[in-house]
């Protein structure tokens, strides 16, 4: 996720894990990139306006953030599920794995 964007979103959306943000994040990693779809996501108690969540939600969307934040999004809807670090040899970088708590 661009930090940028993410930083802006959360300016206009007071709790990021709420209706709102939790609607938009989902949508995001659903492969949804229309910033005025995706603030149409808004929650009517929402004050920012839809033209303001959607110039929010402008950026880039590169394919390592949104890894990232499908995995983040795992996570926090699966608390039941340890995420484990994991070496990647052939990228040289980590990588997080899911592992469901016994």
């Amino acid at each position: 996720m661009d930090c940028q964007w993410s930083q802006k979103l959360h300016s206009w959306v007071s709790d990021v894990t709420g209706q709102t943000g939790m609607r938009i994040l989902r949508a995001i990693v659903a492969g949804e990139r229309d910033v005025h779809a995706l603030a149409r996501l808004r929650d009517r108690r929402v004050k920012a306006t839809e033209e303001e969540v959607a110039r929010a939600l402008e950026g880039t969307y590169r394919e390592e953030h949104m890894f990232a934040l499908t995995q983040a999004l795992e996570a926090f809807e699966n608390p039941h599920l340890r995420m484990r670090h994991r070496h990647d040899p052939h990228s040289g970088g980590c990588f997080l794995v899911a592992h469901r708590l016994r």
